[in-house]
């Protein structure tokens, strides 16, 4: 459901009741029920539809994004914490490999 595809639709009706040359009045009568319908679907049924959706996945979205978010600060947490881990037992190593030379 797409601004341009309910606008080609209609359109596409259009033509195909107004193609027979031979009721003009019935064109007349489809060109107009197209151009109200797609004005219509531009401002009433379209934008209340993204509206809806927008708030419906919304909803669902901001849990998602927060939880997501904890997630990866905790990670980088956990990483933070290693790479400290990590370096404080290389600086014990190469204390003791001190010690040992002295020794």
């Amino acid at each position: 459901m797409s601004y341009v595809g309910s606008a080609r639709r209609a359109t596409a009706w259009a033509r195909g009741i107004g193609s027979s040359a031979a009721n003009v009045a019935l064109a007349i009568l489809a060109w107009s029920l197209a151009v109200i319908f797609i004005v219509l679907m531009w401002f009433a049924v379209l934008p209340v539809w993204y509206f809806f959706t927008l708030v419906i996945f919304g909803w669902f979205l901001i849990p998602f994004r927060l939880i997501m978010r904890r997630q990866r600060r905790q990670q980088h947490l956990n990483e933070v914490q290693l790479a400290t881990m990590q370096a404080m037992m290389v600086q014990q190593q190469t204390q003791a490999s001190n010690y040992r030379r002295r020794a």
